[in-house]
């Protein structure tokens, strides 16, 4: 088998393109995109939720919790 027999031929298709995440939102249909939008915004509470409790937790947050000292009677 030679080389040249690898190589695509005329007239074959040329490679196909993957869509872009917003190229596919906007091919979707109106009950597909509310979904994505309320996963979307599940996601994005999830986060906001997760960002602030580890903002509460303080600057310390990566000290073991047996390293804390006891509590004082």
């Amino acid at each position: 088998m030679s080389s040249s027999s690898l190589l695509p031929t005329v007239g074959c298709p040329p490679p196909a393109t993957v869509p872009t995440p917003e190229q596919t939102y906007a091919a979707m249909a109106p009950d597909m995109k509310r979904k994505v939008d309320a996963n979307r915004a599940a996601r994005l509470a999830r986060e906001q939720a997760t960002q602030r409790q580890m903002a509460a937790q303080g600057d310390d947050s990566d000290a073991p919790v047996w390293a804390d000292t006891p509590p004082r009677k």
